[in-house]
């Protein structure tokens, strides 16, 4: 019988260890894909860690290796989109699918406009919301995008009202309202209680 989780336990490390990381939940898993490696290399590592039985196992790695990527989850897959490459200099537009059943990647169609670190959520209808994340010269955008995987096709949306870079969060409440939380503009931190945008997507 497996241990009941105990708050506060000690937890399995992951390793490689890393930082700038793109992180998820599914299905009672968390998954963990990127980042930079102590040496400051971009890595494409896939783990999924079980809560139930504190252990870590390594799927198969995105082919694209990249830090400040973000994952989120649409029909059975894992989506890891946009991110930095090459020692933090370049920004990309790559998008890859993983499918648990088999273990591999899918290339699908590139986010128009190459960023680091956007607000992310996916939506009821399992269309995803790409919201904001920097430049490759670091400036924030307000740029909106919607993916949808059946289709695999990306379309621009209304901007956000203030540009956010540095990681935003994007949260979907009610299953059709995309809210974006945080992150930085031209060099100033927001924060949750003096930034938050949502917009209803249809």
């Amino acid at each position: 019988m497996t241990p009941p989780l105990v708050a506060g336990g000690p937890r399995r490390r992951c390793r490689p260890r890393r930082v700038r990381i793109g992180a998820t939940a599914h299905d009672g898993r968390i998954y963990v894909a990127g980042g930079f490696d102590k040496a400051g290399n971009v890595i494409g590592d896939l783990q999924i860690y079980n809560p139930q039985t504190n252990h870590w196992r390594r799927a198969a790695p995105m082919p694209t290796p990249r830090a400040f990527v973000r994952l989120t989850w649409s029909g059975g897959r894992l989506y890891a989109i946009a991110g930095v490459g090459n020692h933090n200099e370049n920004r990309l537009g790559t998008v890859e699918a993983y499918k648990p059943a088999t273990n591999s990647w899918t290339e699908r169609a590139s986010i128009p406009i190459p960023r680091a670190a956007p607000a992310l959520g996916t939506l009821a209808d399992g269309q995803i919301v790409a919201a904001g994340g920097g430049t490759q010269t670091h400036s924030p955008l307000p740029d909106v995008e919607l993916y949808t995987p059946s289709a695999n096709r990306w379309r621009r949306l209304t901007p956000l009202l203030q540009p956010s870079s540095g990681g935003p969060t994007g949260v979907v409440v009610d299953g059709d309202v995309f809210y974006v939380i945080g992150g930085f503009t031209n060099g100033m931190k927001l924060t949750a209680s003096r930034f938050v945008e949502s917009a209803v997507v249809n």
